[in-house]
């Protein structure tokens, strides 16, 4: 677990490595004990076990897939290799990411789904 912060009177916690082990493990643990959880994970197919699994309870589980992300991370890696990683021939912009988290945040009957923020790169285009 990264980070715990209180927003209204709800906890929430960030965990990463959220697909399996001890990261799956504290996740199912801090749903259970009443905390909103924001999780990462490098594969979806244990997050879709998730999705279903706490939906009874008013809890949705949605994941986001990226491409790759223009951070401090690619500060120093040749930005136009990258950019050929995708069809769309740019990095995703961090903004791009919170405006998709802020609609899953507000779009309180979506569960279960996977928005892919890779400009098409997972549709297996060449390009």
């Amino acid at each position: 677990m990264n980070a715990k912060a209180n927003v209204g009177s709800e906890p929430v916690a960030i965990v990463t490595g959220a697909s399996s082990g001890i990261g799956l493990g504290m996740t199912r643990a801090l749903l259970e004990h009443g905390y909103r959880v924001v999780a990462n994970s490098r594969t979806i197919s244990q997050s879709k076990e998730l999705k279903m699994e706490y939906v009874a309870d008013g809890i949705r589980a949605n994941t986001i897939s990226l491409g790759v992300v223009a951070t401090p991370m690619h500060a120093n890696d040749d930005h136009e290799a990258l950019k050929k990683l995708n069809p769309a021939r740019r990095l995703v912009q961090v903004s791009e990411v919170v405006d998709a988290l802020m609609y899953l945040q507000s779009a309180l009957m979506v569960n279960g789904e996977n928005i892919r923020i890779d400009g098409g790169a997972h549709a297996g285009a060449k390009w």
